[in-house]
């Protein structure tokens, strides 16, 4: 696989005595042209991930997360959305849940800690 991936992100958040506070925000961006770039695949892949860290006491934090993708074309397999597992959804398998058994190109995940 040949391709460019292209990500920038912003931040504001500070390391306190107990943990992060404030936002986190960054988007990535990846293509792949089998005929101009070489390689055997052709897509655009498309990432958004949303941070807030917002303390509430000495040891206690509200943690949230937005992660938003999609997917064109001829995506290779490591490429798909899979979720389950720590830092999908905990109460499922590693990768319980393919996306080629759901037929799915785009994902939203929100995570509340």
């Amino acid at each position: 696989m040949r391709s460019i991936q292209i990500t920038t992100g912003v931040t504001d958040a500070t390391r306190l005595r107990h943990g992060p506070d404030g936002w986190t925000a960054y988007v990535t961006a990846e293509f792949a042209d089998h005929r101009g770039l070489g390689g055997e695949f052709t897509f655009q892949h498309y990432l958004v991930d949303i941070r807030r860290y917002q303390p509430l006491g000495d040891f206690d934090n509200l943690n949230l997360r937005l992660r938003m993708c999609t997917t064109h074309g001829q995506v290779p397999r490591q490429k798909l959305f899979e979720l389950g597992g720590p830092g999908s959804i905990p109460a499922f398998r590693y990768k319980e849940v393919p996306c080629d058994t759901l037929g799915a190109n785009r994902m939203i995940l929100f995570n509340a800690e």
